[in-house]
């Protein structure tokens, strides 16, 4: 990390980066400038060196930038998601912009979330899938009068703009307070399968839902594991084809662990879990991540 270009805390601004071939990019918030804003570094050797700096954020006196995320077009170019407040951090916003040269400059930002009703969700970060055909997915909460449901927007000239959006959830999930918590999604074929978060039933439980990538039409709402009384937060998805591998973690036992649901049927069929984590180590276990590759789970 860039000398004085430190995360404000965990939650909102740790690193994320993506790998394609040999290519990596690592993007945060820095609290080096007067306001926060987003940087991006990148390496083209498969992260054995890296660039300088570059600011993705616009140099604005009258904003704040924090929660970035970033993924990467099949022509390798970087896209980067991030919320805009203002400076007295209300009105956020989520903003997606784009690269056209590997990450040395950004394009003007543009809202995603604009056709939504209500802000984004204040405290949750976004996500990002990219279609083969270049298409641009926003996967973030947002906050209608205290109604935090999953919302999809969906750019078909690679981020430039948002022009359709949809609710994800079939009941609404009224809270007066931010979860802290970010939909996730992979493009498979014509279809997005998201894992997300959702309280509306009173259970704080894990959902998975496909979503046709032309028209942001959902066919279902799935519990994956349903445990009444658990709390199953910052889920994660890979999958390729049939194959998806979906991580989360919830608190089943009185205390908290990751756990692993696998499906080779196709996302629909992901029931159950198992825990991954070493049973033998004491202490609690978070956040886990997944990548499924060459048949093979990476944890």
């Amino acid at each position: 990390r860039p000398p004085r270009s430190t995360p404000l805390y965990s939650s909102a601004a740790s690193d994320v980066y993506k790998r394609q071939g040999d290519t990596v990019y690592v993007v945060f918030t820095s609290s080096a400038t007067s306001n926060t804003s987003i940087m991006l570094i990148k390496s083209f050797d498969g992260g054995t060196i890296f660039s300088d700096t570059i600011r993705v954020s616009p140099q604005s006196n009258s904003y704040k930038y924090r929660m970035p995320n970033v993924s990467i077009k099949p022509d390798g170019n970087p896209v980067v998601s991030y919320m805009q407040y203002l400076l007295n951090w209300m009105e956020p916003k989520q903003i997606v912009a784009t690269s056209n040269d590997y990450g040395s400059s950004f394009t003007s930002a543009t809202e995603a979330s604009a056709l939504a009703p209500g802000e984004p969700c204040d405290c949750c970060k976004s996500s990002l899938a990219i279609a083969s055909n270049n298409d641009v997915f926003l996967l973030y909460r947002n906050n209608n009068n205290n109604e935090r449901n999953t919302f999809i927007s969906k750019s078909i000239d690679g981020g430039n703009s948002f022009l359709l959006i949809s609710d994800l959830d079939d009941y609404d999930w009224v809270l007066n307070a931010c979860p802290e918590s970010t939909p996730k999604g992979v493009v498979v074929n014509d279809s997005i399968v998201v894992v997300k978060r959702s309280g509306a039933s009173g259970n704080n439980e894990l959902v998975c839902t496909s979503v046709n990538t032309n028209d942001l039409n959902f066919v279902y709402n799935n519990n994956i594991h349903f445990l009444n009384g658990a709390v199953q937060d910052y889920p994660e998805i890979s999958g390729v084809n049939d194959t998806f591998a979906v991580v989360w973690q919830d608190n089943r036992d009185g205390i908290q662990n990751c756990y692993l649901s696998i499906s080779t049927n196709g996302a629909f069929s992901l029931k159950n879990s198992i825990s991954f984590t070493d049973s033998t180590s004491n202490g609690y276990k978070y956040d886990p991540d997944v990548e499924y590759a060459n048949k093979d789970i990476h944890l």
